[in-house]
């Protein structure tokens, strides 16, 4: 399509004003939908028409791009919706072509935005059906999206896939909680949340790369590299953690919920089925189970991790007073081992390094007062 006869200066006509907020009104009543498949909108103006939204796909689990912030903002052109919306992805860092359709440049190429060949643009779609498309394409070998590796399963298909499983990890899950695009932050609750659920299989798929910890490598398509620092992230997830988990405990139901929902759809009982097809697929149904199931047993809990037995001392007790500020030592928890005491320097007290064991097995280290007796 050519979309020279759109223009784009926020100021929709009629019929656009009317398809743009029927629009809305859809998403907003499909909510759980979206959120299920890990879709989620934003728009600046809640009580009047704006041409302009953003966009956050989180990154299917079968992919490379596993719990990544994808964030796109995005643009109605006035004549919508006989035009497409303009759109550029946001999430980046260290100049990596994160996918063949996504520009380091911030170009989506796509053939429903009008920006690439192939099946056109039609009025009958809108955001929704365009967020669907993107997350997509999102695939378990992302290169099979570039012109002539369609067929391609070589080792150079699979370096491309791994490259981008740590890009996910350090600029898609790490960069974009810590700093999110400006005007991106109002999804950080969503992210949040995200996190807490994801954070066993961020852990998971960077152990990927601890031997590969200090390399580069060399991406076999558009020219560029990207540098191993194993350390540096999983430094930094263990701080998101022990950040975000302490500012709202309530996260950990998050998890705690999951994990309940799973054992309930243990116990439930296998029909067996006498067509070949249902057989077929109850097979993948409860292949696709053992293989989450092999998932959530990745050891995450930082005693399995550092070697150190959980404490349960009753002379330690948690300071409540963290709440109003402040007092805990600087240094993260998660940098020693359990037992360690430190004079913080925020209030002249000792704390001693603990274990918070939650019930979905995720463990992570915390500082707690010691009392004065």
């Amino acid at each position: 399509m050519n979309n020279s006869a759109a223009t784009y200066t926020n100021t929709p006509n009629p019929i656009a004003i009317n398809r743009i907020i029927f629009d809305r009104k859809n998403i907003e009543k499909d909510y759980d939908y979206l959120d299920s498949e890990g879709i989620y909108f934003n728009w600046d103006n809640k009580n009047s028409v704006d041409t302009q939204y953003r966009n956050l796909i989180i990154g299917p689990s079968d992919s490379p791009y596993e719990g990544g912030f994808y964030f796109f903002q995005a643009q109605y052109p006035d004549n919508y919706p006989f035009y497409p919306m303009k759109m550029k992805t946001m999430t980046q860092g260290g100049n990596v072509r994160k996918h063949p359709n996504l520009y380091t440049c911030g170009k989506c190429c796509f053939s429903f935005l009008g920006t690439w060949s192939g099946p056109p643009w039609t009025a009958c779609q809108n955001p929704k059906t365009v967020a669907i498309s993107i997350r997509s394409v999102l695939t378990p070998n992302p290169i099979e999206n570039e012109p002539g590796w369609e067929k391609s399963t070589d080792e150079r298909t699979k370096k491309y896939a791994q490259i981008i499983k740590y890009f996910n990890i350090r600029h898609a899950v790490i960069d974009m909680i810590k700093t999110p695009p400006s005007g991106f932050e109002s999804f950080l609750p969503i992210m949040k949340k995200q996190f807490i659920k994801n954070y066993s299989k961020y852990l998971a798929n960077l152990e990927e790369f601890k031997s590969l910890d200090g390399t580069t490598m060399q991406s076999p398509a558009y020219g560029f590299h990207i540098k191993i620092d194993y350390s540096k992230c999983y430094q930094s997830l263990c701080s998101l953690y022990e950040d975000i988990v302490s500012s709202d405990m309530s996260l950990l139901t998050i998890v705690d919920k999951k994990q309940e929902v799973k054992e309930q759809e243990e116990k439930k009982p296998i029909v067996p089925v006498n067509t070949s097809s249902s057989s077929s697929s109850t097979s993948n149904s409860l292949n696709n189970s053992s293989s989450s199931s092999s998932a959530s047993k990745t050891p995450i809990k930082q005693e399995s991790i550092n070697n150190t037995p959980i404490v349960n001392s009753p002379s330690i007790s948690e300071d409540d007073d963290n709440k109003k500020g402040k007092k805990v030592p600087n240094k993260l928890a998660s940098s020693f081992d359990v037992g360690y005491t430190m004079v913080s320097e925020n209030d002249g007290c000792e704390y001693k390094v603990g274990m918070v064991n939650a019930k979905n097995n995720v463990s992570y280290k915390k500082w707690f007062k010691i009392n004065k007796k």
